[in-house]
């Protein structure tokens, strides 16, 4: 079973993708903030994290740079509200490319699920 991390401080947000790729058969973990993820048992399971950009305290760019350090398994989808968030050679080092990349509100989580399969994250 695919495990995903999903990373955001809003919890309605948190709430709603963790139902949908539960009901897809995805083993969900999630986290409010880039130091709750940084403290938590088990990431070594994860197949890939959902971050938002725009964190309290640490930002996802630095969240994810710390993940890719220790877990170099991982892979990333950027799901952030931040429409001043562009592609650098930061996230293209942690192999993250435009189709990797949505802004907020997402109308249908499906382009969601697309971008884990092209990873290769699968339930």
């Amino acid at each position: 079973m695919g495990t995903l991390l999903i990373v955001d401080d809003e919890s309605a947000i948190r709430q709603s993708l963790q139902g949908y790729f539960q009901d897809l058969g995805f083993q969900v973990l999630t986290a409010a903030s880039a130091e709750e993820v940084l403290a938590m048992d088990g990431l070594d399971a994860v197949d890939a994290v959902i971050m938002d950009i725009r964190l309290p305290g640490q930002d996802g760019v630095v969240c994810m740079r710390a993940l890719a350090a220790r877990f170099p398994q991982i892979r990333f989808v950027v799901h952030t509200g931040s429409l001043d968030f562009a592609l650098g050679e930061e996230e293209e080092f942690l192999g993250i490319s435009e189709e990797q990349i949505f802004l907020k509100p997402v109308p249908d989580l499906e382009v969601l699920r697309a971008a884990l399969e092209r990873l290769g994250v699968r339930p």
